[in-house]
C-alpha cells in the first residue's frame, strides 16, 4: 500500500477547500469572522450550513455533524479511500463530484388548517413527560394542525412556534421528529428591557430553562431550531448588548456551533457557555427531565 512522508500529507491538506467547492459551482454565501458558509454540498438546502475555516483549511458540515481536513472532504465526496484522496490532492486533479438535486418547483405547500391555544390534554401530558411548566408552555407555544398535500384528508398536527419569516417550528409528538411548516429561520424573542441574549438550540430547551429557573425571561432570545442555520444569527444587530449566554448541546455539533458563536460574537461583547448547568446530559430539556 502507498505510504506518504509528512511532507506529502502537508502538502495534500494545502489544497484549498474553497477551491474544490469552486470547481463544483458553489461560491460562498456568508462570511463571519475567520468563516465562510456555503450551502452544503453534502444534500440540497435553502440555509448555508457548511462552514469553511480558511486559516486551517478545515471544514465542518452542521447538518450532519461532520467535519475534519481537505484530505476527509474528498473522502466523502468522492466515496474513495484516504490513500487515494491524497494521491489525487499531490496531483492537483480537478475534484468534480455529484451535486444533490436541485429543489423540485412542484413541491405542494403545506397548508395549515389551523392554529389552536394550547390547551389539548395530549399535547398538556406530552409536555408533562417532558417536565416541562405547562402554564409556561402556554405562553409561547400553540396546537397547530395542518396537511401537507392538497388530497390529504385528516389533518396531522402538534406543538410549536413561530419563526421570523412567518414559518412554524412544529413537534409531532407522536412521532418525536421536528418539521418546519414554511420558510426555515429562528425564532426571535424581544424583551428590550435587558441588554443581554440567550441562545437555545430548540423550543424545548428554552422552555426547560423557564421550568427549571422559575423566572420570567431575563434577556432577549434566540432559538435556533437547528444549529444547521447558525449562520441565520451571525449578521443580526444585537444593539446595546452587553453579554450573550449560550445553551446549546452537548454534542459534536452544538460543541462546534458554540465555539463558532463565541469566536464571532466575542469580538463585540462578553459570550458565556452556560452548558455547564447541563454538563451530564445532551441538552437542557434532558437535564431537567
Amino acid at each position: 500500500m502507498r505510504t506518504f512522508n509528512d511532507s506529502e500529507l502537508q502538502k495534500a491538506k494545502n489544497y484549498p477547500i474553497s477551491e474544490i467547492l469552486k470547481q463544483n459551482s458553489f461560491e460562498p454565501i456568508k462570511a463571519s469572522n475567520k468563516t465562510t458558509f456555503y450551502f452544503s454540498p453534502f444534500r440540497n438546502e435553502k440555509t448555508p450550513s457548511f462552514a469553511v475555516y480558511p486559516s486551517t483549511n478545515t471544514f465542518f458540515d452542521f447538518g450532519t455533524g461532520l467535519g475534519g481536513d481537505v484530505i476527509q472532504l474528498v473522502c466523502e465526496l468522492q466515496k474513495i479511500t484516504f490513500v487515494e484522496a491524497v494521491k489525487r490532492l499531490l496531483e492537483n486533479e480537478t475534484f468534480f463530484f455529484i451535486s444533490p438535486k436541485p429543489l423540485s418547483q412542484e413541491t405542494p405547500k403545506t397548508v395549515i388548517e389551523a392554529l389552536k391555544p394550547l390547551n389539548n390534554k395530549f399535547f398538556k401530558e406530552y409536555l408533562s413527560k417532558r417536565k416541562i411548566d405547562i402554564s409556561i408552555a402556554q405562553k409561547y407555544l400553540q396546537e397547530i394542525y395542518y396537511k401537507t398535500s392538497p388530497n390529504q384528508k385528516k389533518n396531522f398536527f402538534g406543538i410549536g412556534i413561530e419563526n421570523q419569516s412567518k414559518g412554524f417550528e412544529v413537534k409531532n409528538c407522536q412521532t418525536e421528529q421536528y418539521y418546519c411548516l414554511g420558510s426555515k429561520d429562528v425564532t426571535i424573542i424581544e424583551n428590550p428591557t435587558f441588554n443581554t441574549w440567550s441562545v437555545f438550540e430548540s423550543m424545548f430547551d428554552f422552555l426547560a430553562s423557564l421550568t427549571y429557573f422559575q423566572k420570567p425571561i431575563q434577556s432577549n432570545v434566540v432559538i435556533l431550531h437547528s444549529v444547521s442555520i447558525i449562520s441565520n444569527i451571525l449578521e443580526t444587530p444585537y444593539p446595546n448588548t452587553e453579554k450573550i449566554y449560550l445553551f446549546l448541546d452537548n454534542d459534536k455539533a452544538g460543541n462546534k456551533a458554540t465555539q463558532e458563536l463565541t469566536d464571532h460574537f466575542s469580538q463585540f461583547f462578553k459570550v458565556l457557555d452556560c452548558r455547564y448547568i447541563y454538563q451530564d446530559h445532551k441538552d437542557f430539556n434532558e437535564f431537567l427531565m
